[in-house]
């Protein structure tokens, strides 16, 4: 965690306040987690678990 080094304000959340922001390793506890809500974003999309969980959802669009 190296951004409270250069600032000191920088807040990092809790996994509770962050599975709402993104989702990344394992998606679907990430939806259990917000009662099946969408995130505002994912990481690291490229990677074969996380494209399988994205691509239906992004297909719809």
């Amino acid at each position: 965690m190296k951004a409270p080094e250069f600032e000191r304000n920088f807040k990092i959340p809790d996994y509770k306040e962050a599975v709402y922001f993104a989702l990344d390793r394992k998606p679907n506890i990430g939806m259990k987690l917000t009662n099946n809500e969408l995130p505002f974003g994912c990481h690291g999309i490229n990677k074969p678990k996380v494209i399988d969980f994205w691509k239906p959802i992004i297909d719809q669009y």
